[in-house]
């Protein structure tokens, strides 16, 4: 499922005509992982799509559960700073039952990013 999403993702930010994307397989370049100093866990963009004047960071999420509730926050937090970084923006895109949750988190931890639902 995940992989269908990113494949459809990468359709449409080739019809907005978009310079490069790195997502990993694909035949493309992979993103490169991110973490916050001091903390050796790392998170990577499922898919970034860079343009011109912006870099534009996805993140899909097959489920939202309560025990990866903190890792998923820390992971937009970090995403939606580098895509702001480059004057792009960070979407977030999950599954529909999911989208009430993940609409208050992003609300109540004041984050940076666009929902999509599938």
């Amino acid at each position: 499922m995940k992989s269908d999403i990113i494949k459809n993702l990468i359709k449409k930010e080739e019809k907005k005509g978009v310079k490069e994307l790195r997502v990993g397989g694909y035949g493309k370049q992979k993103p490169r992982s991110l973490g916050f100093n001091g903390n050796r866990k790392t998170f990577t963009p499922d898919l970034v799509a860079l343009y011109e004047d912006r870099r534009d960071l996805f993140s899909v999420e097959n489920k939202v559960v309560k025990s990866n509730i903190k890792d998923l926050i820390a992971k937009w937090i970090l995403f939606g700073l580098e895509a702001r970084k480059h004057g792009g923006r960070l979407y977030v895109v999950v599954p529909e039952k999911d989208r009430k949750k993940c609409e208050e988190i992003i609300e109540q931890k004041q984050l940076s990013a666009e929902l999509i639902t599938v």
